[in-house]
């Protein structure tokens, strides 16, 4: 049995000389097409009949000889057994020479290729060697079987494998025997083992890896000479977490004799791929062993912007005229590649980090856009501000420290540097580069001040905003942002983030009206916080936020981490009738309206709270008559609230214009 274009198949032969069909019978049912011939007869491969095209009494049959062929076939498939040998690989190419030579590229597939065959053979032969009468009758007819699949699959084509394994029966017996005995070793050929030759063993390996992750770094010269001088007697090697010597014995081959090996050997034992990126981890910084010798993530960008964006800082790469460098730090957007927040100055510390959070607000409350979604940041300055940060963003990821490929924010600075930047300011480069282009003069002597370099740095955000996408470049990156928001996005809380970066001062409501801020009334937008406030206690925390023109058009009071309610910015009337304006009048009708609304909440507030209580003598009502109880007349008693003269003037004239 063997598939043939997926198909499950039976040999014509065999189901004539198994007496399953007569000669006669499978040429009248292949003549009249009630059977199906997948692959016709030739010299060297028999024809194939396809299992599900033979009529049901037939098949009865072949179940009573072999059994089910579908379970059958998935046991004897020579290819359905053939897998990657890891183990093996591995062995083949760590194989070494003593000069230090690996087995040759070719040889290591070619044995590779052996052993899996040879692999695939033992699991067949292991499963079926209850069942090989069923095959053929005998144990000849299933090696016969087996013999001609590997000489089959021989070959350099798609579904072949370029092999040396013997075809001849006897002699491939020979060579799986040995196989079973002797493993890896019985597969590279005769010619490479001679006087001269041998494997690097464990042992051998971990001594050079040892040696050359020593502090000093030695090079290969050196831990070629150690491991020498310890072989012969000359030093003694040992382990400094147990102090255990190592035993220079078990470094002597068969004869007795130290392995000596030359720097060729060295050299290629700590170059192996796996030996030498284990290597690195003790030899290299840890930031070079992260971005160059481990895995990192692949990611694609989002598909709505404001989903994400990236901060981080830096130093403008001029100097002042003074000196000093300037620091930087930025807000950007990952799918749309904008800045959306920026600020500078001399030093780096979590202020700059609350500033440039302002930045970002002001440019996405003017533009009328929504607040991000999720804030990706460095553990340097962002770490002590954690709450703050989860408090005002759905989603905070802290990168990695030191993993400059991890942070979209890298790479966006990196970006603008070496576009932007580069065209339009002076001696933008890199210390440490070898091209021309990107060298830096450092007898440039730059005369811009730390304002010039600020607005500088400005200007260049915004050229870079407007310049087009990387992918859509047919629009700037600020339209992509425009047109690409994420629809689940909400606009800025601005009660949540200006209480944590915003100005913080700390008032009284006075009046039980306002609060006054940076020398402005605010009038509280409800009344009712009165009755959560503390008793006797006025005193509240106005957060707020300057808008783009310095203006503060509202302020948000808590007490004790408690919100209580926004206040809006008092707008004042001309107090002379005759110079009044429309707007003016409207004012006034709504600070009214306002006040009459006060007046009204207290009286209702008296109404349901306090009514005339009379006090009367401490008496014995049971041994008194009902109608005998005498009053003691209060003569403060009043018989309802009035307004003042001056208030009911305005409030007359409010419910007038009602």
């Amino acid at each position: 049995m063997e598939y043939c274009n997926n198909i499950l198949c039976i040999e014509a032969g065999w189901l004539i000389s198994e007496g399953i069909v007569t000669k006669s019978n499978y040429d009248n049912l292949l003549s009249r097409g009630w059977i199906k011939r997948e692959r016709r007869p030739s010299k060297h491969k028999p024809a194939l009949i396809s299992y599900d095209s033979i009529p049901q009494q037939f098949k009865n049959k072949i179940i009573e000889k072999i059994g089910d062929p579908y379970k059958v076939s998935q046991e004897s498939n020579l290819k359905e057994h053939i897998k990657p040998d890891m183990e093996a690989m591995e062995y083949f190419t760590t194989y070494q020479l003593d000069d230090g030579r690996f087995l040759p590229e070719e040889s290591t597939k070619e044995y590779h290729n052996n052993v899996i065959i040879l692999n695939a053979v033992h699991a067949i032969i292991t499963k079926r060697i209850a069942k090989r009468r069923n095959l053929g009758g005998n144990t000849t007819e299933m090696w016969e079987h087996l013999i001609k699949s590997i000489a089959e699959i021989k070959g350099h084509g798609v579904e072949q494998i370029n092999h040396t394994l013997p075809t001849n029966i006897r002699r491939f017996k020979d060579r799986y025997n040995l196989y079973l005995k002797e493993g890896y070793a019985s597969i590279i050929h005769k010619g490479f083992h001679n006087n001269n030759s041998r494997k690097v063993n464990d042992d051998i390996v971990q001594v050079l890896m040892s040696i050359s992750a020593m502090p000093n770094r030695h090079f290969n010269t050196t831990v070629a000479e150690y491991y020498n001088q310890f072989v012969n007697g000359q030093i003694d090697l040992f382990n400094e977490n147990t102090g255990e010597l190592y035993d220079a014995n078990k470094f002597k081959d068969k004869n007795g004799n130290p392995i000596e090996i030359s720097e060729a050997t060295v050299w290629n034992v700590l170059n192996n791929l796996k030996n030498k990126q284990e290597l690195q981890k003790v030899r290299k910084s840890a930031i070079d062993f992260k971005t160059r010798s481990m895995p990192h993530n692949h990611r694609h960008r989002p598909q709505y912007s404001l989903s994400k964006i990236s901060m981080d800082d830096r130093d403008l790469p001029r100097k002042a005229k003074d000196g000093t460098w300037i620091s930087a730090y930025y807000a950007y957007d990952v799918m749309s590649e904008c800045f959306i927040g920026w600020t500078h100055g001399k030093e780096k510390n979590t202020e700059m980090v609350y500033d440039c959070f302002r930045n970002m607000y002001l440019n996405l409350s003017s533009n009328d856009l929504p607040w991000p979604a999720e804030v990706e940041v460095e553990n340097h300055l962002m770490k002590q501000i954690s709450d703050k940060l989860h408090a005002m963003f759905g989603f905070v990821r802290f990168c990695n420290p030191q993993n400059s490929r991890e942070k979209r924010a890298e790479h966006a600075i990196k970006s603008k540097k070496y576009t932007d930047e580069k065209k339009y300011q002076p001696n933008i480069g890199r210390w440490h580069s070898k091209h021309d282009a990107y060298q830096t003069n450092q007898d440039y002597t730059q005369n811009l001040t730390t304002a010039q370099l600020i607005a500088d740095d400005i200007e260049s955000i915004r050229r870079y905003n407007n310049a087009p996408h990387s992918i859509h470049k047919d629009k700037s990156r600020w339209q992509v942002l425009l047109e690409n928001l994420n629809p689940e996005l909400i606009k800025p809380q601005e009660r949540i983030l200006f209480r944590h970066i915003g100005n913080r001062t700390q008032t009284s409501v006075r009046n039980n009206d306002f609060v006054r801020v940076q020398y402005a009334d605010y009038a509280i937008d409800t009344m009712n916080i009165m009755a959560r406030m503390k008793p006797n206690n006025y005193t509240v925390d106005a957060y707020w936020l300057p808008d783009t023109n310095e203006t503060i058009r509202k302020v948000y009071l808590y007490q004790d981490d408690n919100f209580l309610c926004s206040a809006t910015k008092y707008e004042t009337y001309n107090e002379a009738q005759a110079e009044r304006t429309e707007k003016d009048e409207m004012i006034r009708i709504e600070q009214a309206k306002r006040q009459t609304s006060a007046r009204k909440s207290v009286k209702d507030g008296l109404a349901k709270k306090v009514v005339p209580i009379g006090i009367l003598p401490k008496t014995d009502y049971s041994s008194v008559e009902a109608n005998a109880i005498e009053t003691i007349p209060n003569n403060n008693a009043r018989t309802g609230f009035e307004v003042d003269g001056d208030d009911d003037y305005y409030t007359q004239r409010a419910l007038n214009d009602f």
